[in-house]
């Protein structure tokens, strides 16, 4: 060390008399399978092990997995373990040979092997070297490559069989330490070791126990059975009557930790110290710990706390020294129930009792009675001057005494370091430069509650004072102003002050504050304000901090001191009790434990905190006050003594994220081997590349933890599944969540957690799979049942079609008939009409003995009749025989009225009237039609002009034109005879087009032209338009 101390005293000092700190012990009856702990290693997976007597266990924080010969160890009594570059665990198995663990299987070394011997203590990984250095209780071996290199006595390797107890790797040397003071070191050479005695006066006659390398290659040696040597820059200092030290450690504040063994009283005192810049700390009662027995020690980086593992009283985990308790026993007293504190200016503590006060400066203190201040009360009334007898006086004053219950109620410090004290029933106390041995009476009026401002202005209140009193210049003068709320009495709890401001807590009336000479109640302007204030702070911005029995804390402006947020916790329904601020952090003493918030944070009304209750150390349910010392550590004066919160490790410390790990998934709540399904990570059991299950593999249960060896509990996890889970599900204690029934798809599962003590976020840890989409969803059936689809459809549209087909044919076979029959009584439709007329005719030529003509008429008449019957039966006939037919039926009609109209017919040059096949009687009722309604009333000689033109190669357009009087005036002709004429010619070719039609004969139509000349009607023209067919 630095600095060389009298270690007898200050161990006897520190023996006899400590503070305590909390810890965790960690036995048998919690899951280990020993308590005789040999060896402490936390691997590169966050997971601890720990090596005893008995076996090794592998803890994750919750649950510790026991390994023994049964599982493939070579021994049970495992001393040392270490952790080599691709993440395999070896450990030394005292008595039994080496084991090496790849997370699936154990593979043990023995002597069978080629192992030096089977007294292994020590096994340890060299990474400059690539190899595995083992020490035995004999000789020394080096595994490189899979091969043995030995030495020892009988290959004259070594002078003398060694006790190896320590290795280490520095400059591509491995160095081998002995407790019988012979050290090696091996080089390789050619991948060749060689072994070399260490050439070092001041460690050759060293009898090494343990060694330990800091981070600045300085050397800590556990030496014979007395204590720690510190080896750096050529300099070794010896640190004695420890006892023989068999695990170091340094922590966060580069103090050194030693686990001291003292096996059958040969090396005392053994058991845990502490070793300092100043002091050497035995800190078997401060951590409660009895063993003496102390053998292995860890200090894990990442998180700040230490593992001590004793030979009989398992594993201690030592947390940061956040909380020192100072209980009722360190200053002598069976029950000390502290009611407040102060600490001036020179960092003297000073607390009371309702009997008793305390100046203590950490290493003695003074204690002095109420008793104290009677006699400086007497001697007080000694010295005055009165019309009152002294015997009078002191009369008066034993009966307030003895009859009344007398008590400390206050002490503060002035702005001239003066301590000042309040008794009930004596009045004040002044203690000039904190000096007590000087202290005298002040004066009988100020007994309750004080408190100075900063221009040292003296305010009194108290719990049956209605009023706030202000003493402007107490030393000189007795002159008091009174402050007060007549329609609500102060009856104060306390009173605190910022500068010159006075902040008075009331018992009922809620908080008051004292600003420019004016007493404002704060409660009573806002409402909102809590009206049981616990306690009062202030940060260095002048923002006011109150906190209350709703466990509301409240942030209260500088300038004007309105209410701009507050803090109330969810869920929270405990009481704040104290606080106070330092280093821009909010400590907040709540009933269920402390809670530390960023001032900055709060400010920005971020509400963010650490939470520390008994399983942190912070063991405290009654805290009556608390101040600052001038190292900026807060002081509580609790009911059983004192407690220090050591503030600069909440900001100093930069911890580590916890790691989270994904423990198991099962499926339809089973265990599944996950070989069967992919690749697995050999140290989970996990699938270690892409998962794939079945669609029926779709109830997943996933359990996941984190690797938290101090508060577990104070664990709340987080949690979401890609695909279902939108945004993060928590926080909740719950350590596992399932997913019943999932749709196929791909899923990446996270989950993460935030300790609520420490405020650390672990990593997110993952766990991905993909389930296959069902045989009836994938694309190739959606295929197959989409062409089978297509196919049925077609299938059935075809026979569909088909059948609609057959139907429509029978259809159209039984219309067509129907339409031959049809145009059959159309056509018969016209043949008694037009034999009505043409008998008439004969008959009239043979009443005017006209025999010629009769004759002429009968042979024409028979002609038509002919043709009329052979039409009948035919679909279709040549257009020369229509023409013919057409020539005839004209020839009688111009008989029959005296040739009062001429018939032309024109044919185009490209129509061959034998080739061309048409319907029959279409066109004669057309002409008959003009005749009777166009000619007949024309009073001049009529003319019909029949006129055939080709279209198209199939199609032919027949017009007819007349020079008649036109549709319009044969209908008002019409209208105006009593026996009306029924035009049916042009009706009846129309029902005969539509049925031709319907009858998939061809496409014809009929359009009807009225003629005009000169505005006035000069015929009908009718075309009519149809399919020809060639003969």
């Amino acid at each position: 060390m630095r600095i060389l101390l009298n270690i007898l005293f200050i161990l006897f000092y520190f023996i006899g008399q400590s503070q305590n700190y909390h810890s965790r012990n960690i036995t048998s009856a919690d899951g280990l399978p020993g308590n005789a702990i040999r060896s402490i290693y936390k691997d590169s997976r966050s997971y601890i092990w720990i090596g005893t007597d008995s076996g090794l266990s592998c803890w994750d924080g919750e649950r510790f997995t026991i390994y023994n010969t049964l599982n493939g160890l070579a021994g049970n009594k495992i001393w040392y373990i270490d952790e080599d570059n691709e993440g395999n665990m070896w450990f030394a198995c005292f008595g039994a040979g080496v084991s090496k663990f790849d997370g699936e299987k154990f593979i043990s070394y023995t002597k069978e092997d080629g192992l030096v011997d089977n007294s292994v203590r020590i096994v340890k990984y060299c990474s400059q070297t690539n190899c595995i250095a083992i020490g035995t209780n004999r000789a020394i071996s080096i595994l490189k490559d899979s091969v043995f290199f030995n030495f020892n006595t009988k290959n004259n390797d070594l002078k003398k069989n060694v006790i190896i107890t320590g290795i280490l790797e520095k400059d591509s040397a491995v160095y081998f330490y002995d407790f019988a003071n012979n050290h090696y070191f091996i080089q390789f050479e050619n991948g060749k070791p060689n072994i070399h005695r260490v050439a070092d006066k001041l460690t050759d006659n060293l009898g090494v126990s343990s060694v330990y390398e800091d981070k600045k290659g300085q050397l800590y040696f556990g030496w014979e059975r007395d204590g720690i040597a510190e080896y750096y820059d050529s300099t070794l200092n010896k640190i004695s009557g420890i006892g023989q030290v068999f695990g170091i450690a340094k922590d966060y504040s580069q103090n050194i930790w030693a686990a001291s063994w003292n096996g059958g009283g040969i090396s005392p005192p053994g058991g845990l110290f502490k070793i300092t810049e100043d002091s050497i700390l035995r800190l078997n009662q401060a951590y409660n710990i009895n063993s003496i027995l102390g053998w292995a020690m860890k200090f894990d980086e990442k998180q700040k706390f230490l593992y001590y593992g004793t030979l009989d009283e398992g594993l201690y985990i030592i947390p940061p020294q956040y909380f020192e308790y100072y209980p009722s026993g360190y200053f002598n007293e069976n029950k000390l129930f502290l009611n407040g504190i102060e600490i001036d200016n020179q960092n003297n503590i000073w607390f009371y009792s309702d009997s008793s006060f305390f100046k203590w400066n950490s290493k003695s203190f003074v204690k002095k009675d109420i008793e104290y201040l009677y006699n400086l009360r007497i001697q007080a009334e000694k010295n005055k001057i009165s019309d009152i007898s002294l015997k009078t006086r002191i009369k008066k004053l034993n009966k307030l005494y003895h009859n009344q219950r007398t008590h400390i109620n206050d002490i503060e410090v002035d702005n001239n370091n003066n301590l000042w004290l309040t008794c009930s029933n004596f009045g004040s106390f002044k203690i000039p430069k904190k000096n007590i041995e000087d202290s005298y009476y002040f004066a009988p009026f100020i007994h309750s509650d004080i408190a100075f401002t900063s221009s040292d202005t003296l305010f009194r209140c108290g719990p049956w004072a209605s009023s706030l009193k202000k003493f402007d210049n107490y030393n000189q003068s007795n002159k008091i102003f009174q402050y007060t709320d007549t329609a609500n009495p102060i009856f104060s709890k306390f009173i605190r002050t910022y500068k010159d401001e006075v902040w008075v807590s009331s018992r009922i009336s809620g908080v008051f504050i004292y600003k420019e000479g004016e007493l404002i109640n704060l409660s009573k302007r806002d409402t909102t304000v809590n009206k049981n204030i616990n306690d009062i702070c202030f940060d260095k911005d002048g923002y006011a901090y109150l906190g209350g029995s709703d466990g509301r804390i409240e942030i209260f402006e500088p300038v004007n001191r309105n209410k701009i947020f507050e803090i109330k916790l969810k869920g929270i329904k405990n009481s704040v009790i104290w606080l106070n601020i330092n280093d821009n952090l909010l400590f907040a003493g709540y009933s269920d434990g402390l809670r530390v918030f960023n001032i900055d944070e709060i400010k920005n009304k971020i509400i963010n905190y650490r939470y520390f209750s008994h399983t942190e150390g912070y063991d405290m349910e009654i805290v009556n006050a608390s101040d600052l010392d001038t190292k900026g550590n807060i002081w509580l004066a609790t009911n059983d003594g004192l407690m220090k919160i050591n503030t600069r490790l909440f900001s100093s410390f930069n911890l580590s994220p916890l790691t989270t790990v994904i423990k198991n998934v099962e499926i339809f709540n089973k265990e599944v081997n996950w070989k069967d399904y992919t690749n697995t990570y050999k140290w989970s059991g996990l699938p270690d590349d892409e998962l794939i299950l079945s669609p029926d593999e779709n109830h997943l249960s996933i359990y996941f933890h984190t690797l938290n060896f101090l508060n577990p509990e104070s664990d709340q996890y987080y949690y979401k599944l890609d695909g279902i889970d939108k945004d993060w599900v928590g926080p909740t204690d719950k350590k596992n969540v399932v997913y019943p029934y999932l749709h196929y798809g791909k899923y990446k599962f996270l989950v993460k957690s935030r300790n609520k003590t420490s405020g650390l976020n672990s990593n997110v840890a993952e766990f991905s799979f993909e389930i296959m989409t069902p045989w009836y969803k994938q694309i190739w059936f959606y295929t197959i049942v989409l062409i089978s689809l297509i196919a049925i459809i077609f299938l059935a549209y075809s026979l569909r079609i088909k059948w609609l087909k057959k139907v429509e044919e029978e259809k159209r076979k039984i219309m067509q008939h129907i339409s031959e029959l049809e145009i059959k009584a159309l056509q018969a439709q016209m043949n008694p009409h037009f034999l009505f007329n043409s008998i008439n005719s004969i008959q009239n030529y043979m009443l005017d003995n006209e025999l010629d003509k009769a004759l002429g008429y009968l042979s024409s008449f028979s002609k038509v009749i002919r043709m009329t019957l052979e039409f009948v039966d035919k679909k279709f006939v040549r257009l020369s025989d229509v023409l013919s037919y057409l020539q005839h039926y004209i020839d009688l009609e111009k008989m029959r009225f005296d040739d009062m109209f001429d018939y032309e017919v024109k044919l185009s040059n490209d129509v061959d009237t034998d080739s061309v096949l048409i319907p029959p009687m279409l066109l004669q009722p057309i002409l008959e039609n003009a005749i009777k309604h166009g000619i007949q009333p024309l009073r001049v000689k009529g003319r019909i002009i029949l006129e055939i033109e080709k279209l198209d190669e199939n199609t032919i357009k027949c017009i007819i034109e007349d020079n008649g009087i036109g549709r319009k005036k044969s209908s008002e002709q019409n209208k105006r005879r009593k026996h009306k004429k029924e035009s049916k010619g042009i009706k009846i070719t129309k029902e005969r087009l539509d049925l031709l039609n319907e009858n998939n004969t061809g496409v014809y139509g009929i359009k009807i032209i009225d003629l005009f000349e000169k505005g006035e009607p000069s015929g009908t023209r009718v075309e009519i338009i149809m399919d020809s067919i060639l003969n």
